[in-house]
């Protein structure tokens, strides 16, 4: 690892939160198939709330919970997105390292999901929170973030934000509404 490198991901995790954020996440099985949300998405919607970042949990169908947040007010433009679902932790062959342990070895951080995706939602709620910063964020416009419970699940999680046109901007309808406006040109 360059010595660049290095020194950011130190000064990001000097407490060590962000570790510990990543090996809660992957001590939430997620697995799909099935493909149920709902432990993870709470789980997130918790750590939000400790930053004073409101959040809503939207379930497009049992088991399958998508999570929305916005910081700042008005059309956000930017939209932090991530999957919270990871592949089957069973893979036909043991694990060194058992897949929900978050386990650490060799400065290495273990577990399903470790770098799909729930590596980028750590990194993520740690940027939107500021609290790994040695400076509080000011954002010069608002965004928004949204988990979504599936990439590839047919219609409950980014096909299905995309399809309801979810949009940031007021007037709302109720917190369905706030996730953002969907272009032709992509999904958010």
């Amino acid at each position: 690892m360059t010595s660049k490198k290095h020194s950011l991901i130190s000064s990001v995790n000097e407490k060590g939160e962000l570790t510990k954020l990543l090996q809660r996440l992957l001590q939430i099985p997620s697995d799909n198939p099935p493909g149920d949300t709902t432990a993870i998405a709470e789980f997130i919607k918790e750590y939000m709330s400790e930053y004073g970042i409101e959040s809503w949990i939207i379930t497009t169908k049992p088991g399958i919970a998508n999570i929305v947040a916005t910081v700042g007010k008005g059309e956000p433009h930017l939209v932090l997105n991530g999957h919270l679902d990871t592949f089957p932790a069973e893979v036909g062959e043991p694990w060194s390292i058992p897949p929900y342990s978050g386990g650490l070895k060799d400065g290495r951080i273990y577990g399903r999901g470790a770098g799909d995706m729930k590596g980028g939602l750590a990194a993520g709620k740690a940027w939107q929170s500021g609290d790994y910063l040695n400076a509080p964020l000011q954002f010069a416009k608002p965004f928004a973030k949204l988990g979504i419970s599936s990439l590839t699940k047919g219609g409950v999680g980014i096909a299905w934000a995309a399809a309801a046109g979810l949009r940031s901007d007021p007037p709302w309808n109720g917190p369905e509404d706030r996730l953002f406006r969907s272009d032709a040109g992509g999904s958010g």
